[in-house]
């Protein structure tokens, strides 16, 4: 996962006030560890299916 990338996970509403997950984010960032659908997946089954996904969408947040 590329630090921008990281970055922007970390500024979404359901994790930036989390200090779990924001412990975890940095060390993933100093690690460089390659983890966002792990780290994603870990909310749940259906998180991604549910959530994330949807709210990209809306967003039209797509990769380039």
């Amino acid at each position: 996962m590329d630090n921008t990338r990281l970055k922007q996970i970390m500024d979404y509403d359901w994790f930036k006030n989390n200090k779990p997950w924001q412990k975890e984010f940095t060390a993933m960032k100093r690690n460089g560890a390659k983890v966002e659908i792990q780290s994603l997946s870990s909310r749940g089954i259906t998180f991604i299916s549910d959530t994330y996904l949807p709210e990209k969408i809306k967003r039209q947040d797509f990769l380039d």
